[in-house]
């Protein structure tokens, strides 16, 4: 009866923290949604359990029965004990000087902000599924025969690393496949087994050796890796920059000045810009003019022109039990001669017979191999991948680059696109709605605390916990990612718990048991203080394994807990400290002394 209420309220809080997961949009949508859902429904269980099997367990064990003597059991263990009589001493000391522990705890939370500018940002953590897919392409009009060749010379290179388990080639696809692909354009399957070299250091050898195949265009990246950034930006690279415009030439002129940028700037890889060549093309210009004044139009010759070179069914062919289509077309001995397809005669309504050079130009230009569009635009891609380096310091490198050395013509823009766009718009989503998820547990503190002032003593807890998840961050590799603020959310759950468990028993022992002021905040900290402590430690061993061992596997949950276990140190540890020197140093007596029925 006397926790109840605390315990329904902080674990309602936990379960709060969470909203902002189920508005993430995409990708992280999909993959940290089950997560949240399952600690929700996790907590909710413990909630039931904590009301309803613990109290009769605990009849079970540990009440006296009567007419049985019970054995002497110790008030407390000794680790307890000891914990207990010199976390006294500290208190003691703590209500002895309050404003300075708080002053300390402020010094401690500004001098961890400045850490924050220095920590990168990156959408999800780097894999290491040891499954790589090396996509290799070539210059268009290159041959099945050389693509194989080459292929062969790669795999042989590759196969001189312990590591690699098996490499094969696929070039080309077929024409009904989803990725219709030239046999220029080739895809090795690699497979590798992680020894005693460090991964990122065995990749980076790799892409070395790739590198020594000149003219050919290579793109390194892991099999769920490329999936992920296919499924964000259609294009199978950590980074995508589109530039969109009506004019193919200042198109090609503008991606290769951002291709150049992007090769000078630090963490780059893999970077290539679409391999735009021009190949010879039958051009034919219509006359409109010459071609009214023998009462042709433009549909009739371009039926004509059709025909030449796509042929026109005329009758059909039987053979056994099967049909054939007969098809009519010129010979490309004909079609691939400007000076013969200019004399070839054109039907006028007359029946006047005109040749086509009377009513077209006909010419061979030098015409793009093939132009990509999106959303009905003509763009030209760069791409590349990052190593050695965040996602977010080399994007906005990047973008800080392009805006000063490349100007754009009327009509044209640039898109970033790929992981830097999903998390610049999930990093929005969890800042925004982590917000909206504070007022409602002020809201929740409030209803259960009675007093503005007790909330926001409880949510002090925050920033508390901040100090050690942005530490556990810079000491572990310095980059934050969505799993990462995903830990953060969580971590502010857990501290704001221990807060109102707290306070509530501070609330108890001066309400129900007639306790001064001091002597609420030395015994209830004392009193709370093995609970905190087990929460927290049980927290903490519940992390470990997602810490020890190889990352493969946990490459997700391993960023979420690093920031738990930071916050939980920090949180549990200036809690038990900072808090009863804030209500000693502000004075709240009467805060707790709220009168019982103004209370219900």
């Amino acid at each position: 009866n006397e926790i109840i209420h605390s315990v329904v309220y902080a674990t309602a809080i936990i379960m709060v923290v969470f909203l902002p997961v189920f508005f993430l949009t995409g990708l992280e949508s999909r993959i940290f949604t089950p997560l949240a859902l399952a600690y929700i429904f996790t907590v909710f269980a413990s909630l039931l359990v904590a009301l309803t099997l613990t109290p009769v367990l605990s009849y079970l064990f540990l009440v006296r029965k009567k007419g049985i003597p019970a054995p002497e059991m110790k008030e407390v263990s000794f680790v307890v004990a000891w914990l207990k009589q010199h976390y006294e001493s500290v208190l003691r000391l703590i209500l002895n000087y309050p404003g300075r522990v708080v002053g300390i705890a402020i010094f401690l939370f500004i001098a961890t902000l400045p850490l924050i500018p220095f920590l990168g940002k990156e959408f999800l953590p780097e894999f290491r599924e040891g499954n790589f897919i090396i996509a290799m392409s070539e210059l268009p009009g290159t041959s099945l025969e050389e693509t194989l060749r080459l292929g062969n010379q790669v795999q042989q290179t590759l196969m001189k690393h312990l590591e690699v388990v098996s490499i094969n080639q696929r070039a080309g696809r077929a024409e009904l496949d989803e990725d219709a692909m030239p046999v220029n354009f080739s895809e090795f399957d690699l497979s590798l087994r992680y020894g005693k070299t460090d991964p990122d250091q065995l990749v980076s050898t790799i892409r070395k050796d790739l590198a020594e195949f000149t003219g050919t265009a290579m793109n390194i990246g892991q099999f769920i890796s490329h999936r992920m950034d296919e499924v964000l930006s259609g294009v199978r690279a950590q980074i995508a920059v589109k530039i969109f415009g009506p004019d193919l030439t200042v198109l090609r002129e503008k991606g290769s000045q951002i291709k150049e940028i992007m090769g000078n700037i630090q963490g780059i890889v893999d970077l290539q810009m679409e391999q735009q060549v021009d190949v010879p093309g039958m051009v034919i210009q219509f006359d409109r003019a010459k071609a009214a004044r023998y009462g042709l139009t433009v549909e009739e010759i371009g039926k004509f022109i059709e025909m030449a070179f796509n042929g026109v069914t005329v009758s059909q062919v039987l053979e056994g039990q099967k049909t054939f289509d007969l098809y009519v077309r010129f010979a490309k001995s004909i079609t691939e001669n400007p000076e013969k397809l200019g004399d070839v005669l054109v039907d006028t309504p007359t029946g006047i017979k005109i040749p086509l050079n009377q009513l077209a130009a006909v010419q061979v230009q030098n015409r793009p191999f093939f132009i990509n569009r999106e959303n009905i635009q003509r763009r030209i891609l760069v791409q590349s991948n990052v190593a050695g380096k965040d996602l977010n310091s080399v994007i906005s490198r990047l973008k800080s680059e392009v805006a000063q050395k490349v100007q754009l013509p009327q009509g044209y823009f640039i898109e970033y696109a790929g992981q830097f766009k999903s998390q610049q718009a999930a990093q929005k989503i969890l800042i925004q709605m982590g917000l909206v998820s504070l007022l409602i547990i002020f809201a929740l503190l409030y209803k259960v605390l009675g007093t503005a002032r007790l909330a926001l003593i409880v949510m002090v807890n925050l920033p508390l916990a901040l100090i050690g998840g942005v530490i556990a961050v810079f000491a572990t590799g310095r980059v934050i990612s969505i799993p990462s603020l995903i830990g953060f959310v969580a971590l502010f759950g857990i501290a704001t718990r221990n807060g109102v468990i707290l306070i509530t028993h501070y609330q108890h022992l001066m309400r129900e048991e007639g306790h001064s002021l001091d002597t609420a905040l030395l015994k209830g900290s004392l009193d709370r203080l093995s609970p905190i402590l087990m929460t927290a430690g049980a927290a903490a061993l519940g992390l470990v394994p997602l810490l020890l061992g190889s990352p493969t596997g946990k490459e997700l949950e391993r960023p979420m807990a690093w920031v738990l276990l930071g916050g939980l140190f920090t949180s549990t540890f200036l809690n038990m400290m900072v808090v009863p020197a804030l209500f000693k140093w502000l004075n709240l007596k009467k805060d707790l002394q709220l009168n019982q029925e103004e209370k219900q």
